[in-house]
């Protein structure tokens, strides 16, 4: 982001912290991201999340901050019936249950980790929309020797992913200007949403 416009973000400002963390999934490029919110934010957001169409679930709360998983509801449910990523989560643990069975489970181990009980669930990559080549480079290298690090660590198609970093980054700051420039941010989300053709790339199901 340009360094004009991220420093007149007021992250106190919920419609500020909703664009710039999740950007990408409030336009439709990607399926998914985490949304780190002061409770005092909460009512607002998801009632913005609601309106929009798009599915919530929360991973992790102390008593400042709750940690949502924000999300496609199909194009997750689509991404966790991949015969290669089922295989991945039964070896990593998961039942093959229901999407609602997979997040609670996920948001588990994430909590035991932010708890300090656990290690990280590297498993959560793939409920972010990350190769599942990426995920498993990520936990044969420990996070060493990848090709590109941005949004993920990649040890897959560098290429791809740098130009799908590009467009994460593009929709961000376009957003955000709009948002700046006093443009409701109903409106933001409805001008930059895009069409099914638009994600159909294995990295942007």
């Amino acid at each position: 982001m340009s360094r004009d416009v991220y420093d007149i973000i007021d992250f106190r400002e919920l419609e500020h912290t909703l664009i710039y963390q999740c950007a990408p999934v409030l336009s439709g490029l990607k399926v998914s991201n985490l949304l780190i919110l002061d409770r005092e934010m909460i009512s607002a957001a998801l009632r913005i999340i609601r309106a929009i169409g798009l599915s919530w679930a929360v991973l992790y709360q102390n008593d400042k901050k709750v940690t949502y998983l924000i999300y496609h509801k199909d194009r997750l449910e689509r991404i966790l019936r991949d015969s290669k990523n089922m295989l991945f989560f039964r070896e990593r643990g998961f039942s093959s249950g229901s999407l609602h069975d997979a997040i609670q489970e996920v948001s588990s181990r994430y909590t035991a980790c932010m708890e300090g009980t656990a290690g990280f669930p590297d498993e959560l990559g793939l409920f972010l929309g990350y190769p599942i080549g990426d995920v498993i480079g990520y936990i044969e290298q420990d996070g060493k020797n990848y090709l590109l690090n941005g949004y993920w660590k990649v040890y897959t198609d560098p290429d791809t992913a740098a130009a799908l970093f590009q467009c994460y980054d593009a929709i961000t700051e376009k957003m955000m200007r709009e948002l700046l420039s006093g443009v409701s941010i109903m409106k933001v989300i409805a001008d930059n949403r895009i069409g099914d053709d638009m994600y159909s790339h294995s990295y942007a199901v």
